[in-house]
């Protein structure tokens, strides 16, 4: 497997995690913890990734549902068109059996 955190993320982790400050701390105490300027700058640079991540993350899920659901409105739109189509050729004696409201039934809920 590919191993993404880098050996300088790690020890990052590692120092936050060792501190005893940490213990039992919430969000707040821990953004106020006195840590040196390079684990700061690196700890401020996994949470940009982080919420970029999460925001292309939200982008390609919106594009996705959106994908989905014009894709799936055109396949209904095609079968039903298709139905309309078989019902139209059908011959005279077929609609004799049938009432036109079971017709158009037929073009709603199930396609």
């Amino acid at each position: 497997g590919i191993d993404l955190l880098t050996p300088e993320i790690k020890k990052i982790m590692d120092d936050l995690l060792l501190y005893p400050q940490m213990q039992g701390a919430d969000i707040y105490g821990i953004l106020s913890l006195e840590i040196s300027s390079d684990t700061a700058f690196e700890l401020r640079r996994m949470v940009i990734w982080t919420l970029a991540l999460r925001g292309i993350s939200a982008v390609l899920g919106i594009a996705k549902g959106v994908t989905f659901a014009l894709v799936s409105e055109r396949v209904v739109a095609r079968m039903r068109l298709r139905l309309f189509r078989a019902i139209v050729s059908q011959e005279m004696g077929f609609f004799d059996t049938r009432t036109s409201g079971e017709l158009s039934s037929r073009l709603g809920p199930d396609a």
